[in-house]
């Protein structure tokens, strides 16, 4: 449960990270997608290897009211908005505003929804604190930018001559361990890092992906990550006993993430 619903995170373009990173970095939001999908096959692969083996098959019970045909065209009519704007962004580079855009109103129509459910679903969707976190981000951002502090930043490292493949694992790992939250650590760390990875203008893409999945495992690894706790609290379980399953299978996605990205070019 824990692993799978966060094996979309590198890759699924409607992920608030994954927006911010590609946003602050200023690097194509399909790109960035597309490098990461080799985490999200390993994760894919190897989640169904280490979860799922030696555990007995279940029986389905299935909506005896329903036929297969049924079934079929009610997961269509569930998935089809997030596959139209998976292809809308990774293939087609369209923007993603746009392409939320045609997905709500093609729903308006589909479901033919009122002005007083409109309203009501507005309300509910609208949330102040991804707001004030933007802004946040790009005020921070634009400080760290104007008072010289990122400059000042680059000057010392360059300096202590710091392995910058270190720097750009260890400090968003550090930060996601310590808050659980992908968000957190883009946004403290990517505008002190993105000047170290930046030549004439241009962000190195797999840097920025070494960084984001650095910070990213830290997430999964967080014992205050929220979906970490309620699951174990859910499934009656122990934290620590899931942890050795995350503890392996984390460095091995990681190592042959880099591995294969390095033997592609």
């Amino acid at each position: 449960n824990y692993w799978f619903r966060h094996i979309w995170e590198p890759v699924f373009p409607l992920y608030p990270g994954t927006i911010f990173a590609a946003m602050l970095a200023r690097v194509a939001l399909g790109d960035l997608s597309k490098y990461q999908a080799v985490y999200f096959i390993l994760m894919l692969i190897l989640g169904g290897l280490i979860a799922f083996w030696g555990v007995p098959k279940l029986v389905r019970q299935a909506d005896t009211d329903k036929n297969s045909g049924q079934h079929i065209l009610s997961l269509s009519e569930g998935i089809f908005p997030v596959i139209f704007i998976i292809l809308a962004v990774l293939i087609f580079k369209q923007p993603l505003m746009f392409s939320l855009f045609i997905v709500v109103v093609a729903q308006l129509f589909l479901y033919q929804i009122n002005g007083k459910n409109l309203m009501r679903y507005l309300k509910e969707a609208f949330s102040l604190n991804i707001i004030i976190m933007i802004t946040g981000v790009m005020f921070f951002k634009n400080m760290l930018e104007v008072s010289g502090a990122i400059k000042g930043i680059v000057d010392f490292f360059a300096v202590v001559k710091l392995p910058l493949t270190i720097l750009l694992m260890a400090m968003p790992f550090i930060v996601g361990l310590l808050t659980g939250v992908v968000q957190a650590y883009v946004a403290v760390t990517f505008p002190l890092l993105l000047p170290l990875i930046t030549t004439q203008g241009v962000v190195s893409l797999p840097l920025v992906s070494l960084a984001f999945m650095s910070g990213y495992f830290g997430v999964l690894l967080s014992p205050v990550h929220l979906c970490y706790l309620l699951t174990c609290e859910y499934f009656k379980t122990d934290i620590n006993r899931v942890y050795k399953y995350l503890l392996f299978a984390i460095p091995v996605t990681m190592g042959l993430g880099l591995l294969i990205h390095k033997l592609i070019g």
